[in-house]
């Protein structure tokens, strides 16, 4: 039974604060950051960041967009689902923690420069191995996923309201100690910190698009106060809601300026 067709494995050496325009494929695609930081953005929606040996997923028609903070050495590995393929995996990005998958991206890679004998047979078999490989390390999480689908979508319309771990028990059904287990299984952080993120997300989102007092993005996103806020985004960030606020005008401004130093790359593959 194959479990894939092998479809290209293509390499990209990514300059600092180069930009990858959004686009789709109509076979899987996995992209593999063996260094290097920046983000990804599947659908317009969900923001990763990457860090180096993880990886993002995209299933087939994912719009997706690449921003390269610094200098990224980037594998792109196309494929389709064999025909009796027993699972679907899901987009997202994941971490290549014991590094199994770039061992078999290294060994793909050398089956294809080589060229011996039957080479398209080994890399039909070394991507079915590391797709098998993702699926089970990952595919429980996302089976928990699924089941907490519903406490998702409430998340996402309330996550600035004051909402304690106890509702969020009550409303799935589960026990206390086994809703935290699968919730962190799902998502691979708690509840608290899950919410935290919503808010972070929405208020760069906010800084982004909106002229508006830190006081009132603070409230916004269900932050007790201003210093509440400045606080709490500058230990996820790095920086103050502010510096981010002109960082992000400086790239834009990069953006439309690209006689400046700042490269739109093609779309890859």
């Amino acid at each position: 039974m194959a479990l894939v067709s092998f479809e290209y494995l293509s390499h990209f050496y990514h300059t600092k604060r180069k930009f990858v325009q959004s686009h789709n494929h109509s076979c899987y695609e996995l992209v593999y950051y063996l260094d290097g930081t920046g983000e990804t953005a599947i659908n317009g929606k969900l923001i990763h960041r990457y860090r180096p040996l993880t990886y993002a997923l995209y299933k087939p028609y994912d719009f997706h967009t690449e921003t390269h903070e610094t200098a990224s050495s980037v594998y792109c590995l196309g494929f389709y689902l064999g025909p009796e393929c027993p699972f679907e995996p899901e987009s997202g990005l994941y971490e290549d923690a014991d590094h199994t998958v770039w061992g078999l991206i290294e060994k793909l890679s050398e089956e294809i420069a080589q060229k011996r004998d039957h080479y398209n047979i080994a890399a039909e078999l070394y991507t079915g191995e590391l797709l098998l490989n993702h699926q089970r390390n990952f595919g429980e999480k996302q089976r928990n996923f699924s089941s907490l689908n519903y406490i998702f979508r409430f998340l996402d319309e309330n996550f600035a309201q004051d909402i304690s771990l106890q509702t969020l028990v009550d409303m799935s059904g589960y026990s206390y100690d086994y809703f935290r287990h699968i919730f962190r299984e799902a998502v691979g952080i708690s509840p608290k910190n899950y919410i935290l993120e919503k808010r972070i997300t929405y208020a760069r989102k906010l800084l982004i698009e909106k002229k508006l007092p830190m006081s009132e993005i603070a409230q916004l996103c269900g932050f007790s106060s201003a210093s509440q806020f400045n606080v709490i985004f500058k230990k996820r960030m790095g920086i103050s809601p502010l510096q981010y606020k002109k960082l992000y005008k400086n790239y834009q401004e990069n953006v439309a300026n690209l006689a400046g130093d700042f490269e739109v790359a093609p779309e890859e593959m």
